[in-house]
């Protein structure tokens, strides 16, 4: 599921300035063409897009080396009667 939201994503950040080169956006935009906005400028929604396509991929990864130990078994006592954090995130 993952991977087609990057699919996704990703190939609606690479074919967005493909639509630059339409008429509507050369109405607004004079002078715009494919990847070139003209007069117009980036927003930042369209880098947030290209951040949030970088997060889809890279986060799984880095989330693969995680060294988390979600086994209750090694909780102290102490731990579970204080209510530390590790012991709320998995109950």
């Amino acid at each position: 599921m993952l991977c087609a939201a990057a699919v996704i994503l990703i190939g609606a950040v690479v074919s967005f300035p493909v639509g630059l080169d339409s008429k509507l956006a050369q109405h607004y935009c004079p002078g715009a063409k494919i990847y070139s906005a003209g007069a117009c400028h980036v927003g930042w929604a369209y880098i947030l897009g290209i951040m949030a396509a970088a997060l889809v991929v890279f986060c799984p990864v880095l989330s693969h080396y995680t060294d988390i130990d979600d086994d209750l078994e090694d909780c102290e006592e102490s731990d579970v009667v204080a209510g530390s954090s590790t012991v709320r995130l998995i109950a």
